[in-house]
């Protein structure tokens, strides 16, 4: 792209005016352009066989433009360049992976990804695009509020960290920028327990977020204690409900490749079937026995057990 000023009264317009007989005109390019300019200009090639111009994209197999591919050059670009800036970038497939795979419930996931892409509503984000209210805390009114403010720097935000005995080792300096924090937080897990961590770390900013908005449309003030207990006892019902869930399932499956019994062809043979149940984590039990004959018709069922409606 030139960036050479028109000169006054100069009627050329097109490229073809500054070609003649497939050559650029030299000392017409001289006149017109910076000397580099000119330069340029001339080592770009002509076409020889008075073909038409025509547009291609280099970046598909076919040379013919697709969402899809332009898409991909986009992220292949801005992972480059956060890469240069960062070291890392959010757009690889790995911190994605392991927020969707977190033990957490839908909610909690879709609002970590808005603090991780610059998508939820805080502030100073509001005030940017829109230019109404305050970029201003409305908590401790000494800062703009970020989301780094809101979940690190705000007074109140380190008091409830400093309730919850949950140390970052190593990360306390990327508190500046969330995604940067976020990234060390998730690289930091090395096992079960490290997940876990990061599940209740993850609640607490849930629920941090919640007493911002109470705070600003309930004008409802919670206490930075308080916050941290709810934030635990949800990650404790939400865990024990998962554990629940999958030993549940697991009681219910049946065994796979399980020899089924094999009816011996005789007469006047009656075939008994029992089931018995018993519920997780009580006592309670029940016992169905079916009766049938080789026609498979149903003679007796008998339900017993502290609990009979347990296999109805």
């Amino acid at each position: 792209m030139p960036t050479s000023a028109k000169p006054q009264h100069c009627i050329v317009n097109k490229v073809e005016e500054l070609i003649q007989n497939y050559r650029w005109k030299r000392p017409f390019l001289f006149k017109l352009f910076k000397k580099e300019e000119a330069k340029r200009i001339m080592r770009i090639p002509i076409n020889l066989a008075d073909k038409e111009d025509r547009h291609f994209w280099t970046h598909n197999g076919n040379r013919k433009y697709t969402v899809a591919s332009a898409y991909k050059e986009l992220v292949k670009n801005d992972q480059q360049r956060e890469g240069q800036q960062e070291g890392t970038s959010l757009r690889d497939n790995k911190p994605w992976k392991i927020l969707w795979n977190l033990n957490l419930k839908h909610k909690i996931k879709m609002f970590l990804w808005k603090c991780l892409s610059t998508a939820l509503p805080v502030n100073e984000i509001i005030y940017s695009r829109i230019k109404t209210g305050s970029p201003i805390c409305n908590c401790c009114g000494e800062g703009i509020e970020t989301v780094e403010h809101l979940f690190f720097q705000c007074r109140i935000a380190k008091e409830k960290w400093h309730l919850a005995q949950l140390h970052w080792d190593g990360i306390e300096d990327q508190r500046e920028e969330f995604k940067k924090w976020w990234s060390s937080l998730t690289e930091a897990k090395c096992s079960s327990e490290g997940m876990e961590h990061i599940t209740l770390i993850a609640n607490i900013l849930w629920q941090t977020w919640k007493a911002r908005n109470d705070r600003m449309f309930n004008n409802v003030q919670q206490h930075p204690l308080k916050i941290v207990q709810k934030a635990q006892n949800e990650w404790m019902e939400y865990k024990e409900a998962k554990d629940q869930e999958r030993r549940m399932s697991m009681l219910e499956t049946p065994r796979a490749g399980e020899p089924q019994i094999q009816r011996k062809e005789s007469a006047d043979t009656i075939y008994l079937t029992i089931a018995v149940q018993q519920r997780m984590g009580g006592w309670d039990m029940g016992i169905r026995t079916v009766a049938d004959d080789d026609n498979k018709q149903i003679l007796m069922v008998t339900n017993s057990g502290t609990k009979q409606w347990l296999l109805n």
